[in-house]
């Protein structure tokens, strides 16, 4: 997809894919941070901040890829084949290790089970990506202060609207099915391909119109938007941490706004950023072996130097398993892409 990487945006892929792992660290259902540290405490209010610094990960990823493909003409459907297959494989191998070795209990159910790839990620990157050649095609045809004001209306009624719909539903206590603009049941706190398409618009504006900013500035923007979302998440966490809350986006924005304005060439930042994908995919199965439930109630410092060393040692775990399967599949692969031809999506 890059030809020439960006070690600027690599770097930030890197940087998000680590707020993605201490997202599921605190994440009561996954990592088990929120659940297990003692309420208002210092380590509490630890978790909140860093959560709401790295909530705006995957609105980032999605940025990302809009600046870059957003003059795209064609895209590969073995892309997407590669990605799926990267799910299934993650999940049988790990069925396979918990299930049929440890816990002895194979079932035809279960196996079933961890072939069929249910990872919302992967599923609406993909239809965004099959979809993306056609929305480029859209862009194409209006000029940048129409391209401006198309993405005002979109923000307005994909971001700020339902936000305020949602907002509402907790602060009466009352489900307002039918009045989000993006589906019957609200939001969906933005884990639906409208957010996608939303942030991937943004990353096609901020490549085509060459807007830059200075750095402090932007910094010092990026600083206030994040005391308004910790302030929102202090009154209530729910909206304050959807992706498609307003200064959700607008953080993801900044962040990437900022990152873009440095000039940075390093062969081993892209490198490792190579691997970030498969983290994404693998992290969360590693998480249960660090023992959250003890670091969360612990010095906040015990606790902090365990986050940050956690994070760092399950990226390279999952970079090093990402060398040994791209050594073993891409052979494969390459055999396969030259075997079955798929039709390109291609817009002229």
């Amino acid at each position: 997809m890059i030809k020439e990487r960006e070690s600027n945006i690599e770097l930030l892929r890197i940087i998000s894919i680590l707020g993605v792992i201490v997202l599921h660290y605190n994440n009561p259902q996954i990592g088990g941070g929120f659940k297990f540290v003692i309420p208002n405490s210092i380590n509490y209010w630890i978790l909140m901040t860093l959560e709401s610094i790295f909530i705006c990960a995957v609105n980032v990823f999605i940025i990302i890829s809009g600046y870059f493909l957003i003059e795209k003409k064609s895209r590969n459907l073995w892309k997407v084949i590669e990605l799926i297959l990267q799910v299934v494989l993650i999940e049988l191998a790990f069925y396979i290790f918990k299930d049929c070795i440890i816990e002895r209990s194979f079932s035809i159910k279960g196996l079933i089970n961890s072939l069929i790839p249910t990872n919302y990620f992967v599923i609406l990157y993909s239809t965004l990506f099959i979809i993306s050649p056609y929305i480029n095609k859209i862009v194409s045809q209006i000029n940048l202060k129409e391209y401006k004001k198309f993405l005002i209306i979109l923000f307005i009624i994909f971001s700020i609207y339902p936000t305020i719909i949602d907002l509402a539903s907790e602060i009466f206590d009352r489900d307002f099915f039918g009045l989000s603009t993006i589906g019957a049941y609200g939001s969906q706190f933005g884990y639906t391909i409208v957010n996608f398409i939303l942030m991937y618009l943004i990353g096609g504006y901020i490549y085509k119109s060459k807007c830059f900013a200075e750095r402090k500035k932007l910094i010092r923007y990026f600083v206030l938007n994040l005391i308004i979302i910790i302030g929102w998440s202090c009154i209530n966490t729910i909206t304050a941490w959807e992706y498609s809350n307003p200064f959700v986006i607008i953080e993801a924005i900044l962040i990437f706004m900022i990152f873009r304005s440095m000039n940075l060439k390093s062969k081993i930042i892209n490198k490792l950023a190579k691997g970030c994908f498969f983290t994404f995919l693998l992290h969360g199965k590693l998480l249960n072996f660090i023992k959250i439930e003890l670091f969360a109630k612990k010095h906040f410092l015990i606790m902090s130097i365990h986050i940050v060393i956690s994070t760092v040692l399950i990226y390279m775990i999952c970079y090093v398993i990402f060398i040994i399967y791209a050594k073993c599949s891409t052979p494969i692969i390459n055999y396969l892409k030259k075997k079955v031809k798929l039709p390109e999506i291609k817009v002229d």
